[in-house]
Order: C-alpha cells, then structure tokens, then sequence
C-alpha cells in the first residue's frame, strides 16, 4: 500500500489560500457594487440643487475655514468639473449656485465660497430630499 505524501492538514491550509482571497475580492466587488447603487439612486433621485448643496456642504465640512463671514473654502474644479462630478450642465450648476446666493446660503467670489451657516445649509439637504 502506498502512502499519500498530502496530509488533510496540509490540504486544508492550500485550500484556505485561495479561499481566502476569493472571499476578500467578493468583499471589494460587494463595497464597490453598493458604491455604484448608492450613485445611481442619488443621481434618480435626487434634485440638482440637493446634489450641489450636498456638495458643497461636505466641502465646507472638510475644507472650510472659519471667517468672519462664515466658512470659507475654494472650489476645487471648474463649474463644468463641478457639474460632471454630479452628473449634470454647467449652466444648472451656474444657476443653482446663484439661486443660493440670492437665498444668502452662500456668498461667492470666483472660486471662492463662503457658507453663511452651515446649520441653514444642512437644513437644506434635509428638506431637499
């Protein structure tokens, strides 16, 4: 009688290898599933105005500094970049940032933005969905 020169010991831990692996791209294909889902239900729907305010206030939150005015912070791209970034024109990204200033959310000059309250804006994404 012949002797096999595998263990199961040893089987099991060149099986768990590869399972291992396939378990954890599974786990990236899933975040990047759920990423993508999340991404076509805010752009179904949701508004312009509450992608844009949605932008703008996570901005502000990670990138505003305290003024007197407000919270200050540039815009890191172009209204066109602004507009691909949440799935729409320029020219509604144009006028839904001057419709904001006109409402006092916000003040703007060039690429500078400067959130009046940050607590008005919040409200707005809360009664925009």
């Amino acid at each position: 009688m012949s002797r096999c020169c595998l263990s199961v010991s040893r089987i099991s831990r060149r099986c768990a290898w590869p399972i291992r692996r396939w378990r954890s791209r599974c786990f990236a294909w899933w975040a990047r599933l759920r990423r993508l889902v999340g991404i076509i239900e805010e752009l179904s729907f949701t508004t312009v105005r509450h992608r844009l305010v949605s932008l703008l206030f996570r901005l502000a939150q990670r990138e505003g500094r305290q003024t007197a005015e407000g919270l200050e912070f540039s815009l890191p791209a172009s209204h066109q970049e602004l507009a691909a970034q949440i799935g729409t024109v320029r020219e509604l990204v144009s006028r839904n940032l001057s419709r904001l200033q006109a409402e006092g959310l916000l003040k703007m000059e060039g690429r500078t933005v400067v959130v009046r309250d940050l607590k008005l804006l919040a409200a707005e994404l809360e009664g925009g969905e």
